[in-house]
């Protein structure tokens, strides 16, 4: 193998091109285009998150909506057998309450 050595080093020297307007205007349109699609991908993902988000969240307050639905239900039914007569007349006569006599009784008159 034959090496060449050089004594000197070799400086080239440096060259800088002209700025070239037509490529720095294609390279900027196509940042603009770049940059506004990747908003439009980023703005699409945020939607769809947040379609979702609100899905879920629907569907919990349909669960929640159903359990108080259920429980209204489940009140109304016991108020209605605490309000009957056959209910209240025991819960009376376990607090000692009777019916009145007629010495305790008044009559009233009612106008039409």
């Amino acid at each position: 193998m034959y090496r060449h050595r050089y004594s000197t080093p070799v400086r080239n020297r440096s060259y800088r091109r002209p700025l070239d307007l037509s490529k720095l205007k294609s390279w900027l349109a196509t940042m603009v285009v770049g940059a506004t699609l990747a908003l439009g991908f980023v703005f699409v993902s945020w939607q769809h998150v947040e379609a979702m988000r609100l899905q879920y969240e629907s569907e919990r307050l349909k669960q929640e909506l159903q359990k108080l639905d259920a429980d209204k239900r489940r009140l109304e039914t016991e108020k209605q057998k605490k309000l009957a007569p056959v209910a209240l007349d025991e819960a009376a006569r376990r607090q000692g309450l009777t019916q009145p006599t007629i010495q305790q009784t008044v009559g009233a008159e009612v106008k039409k």
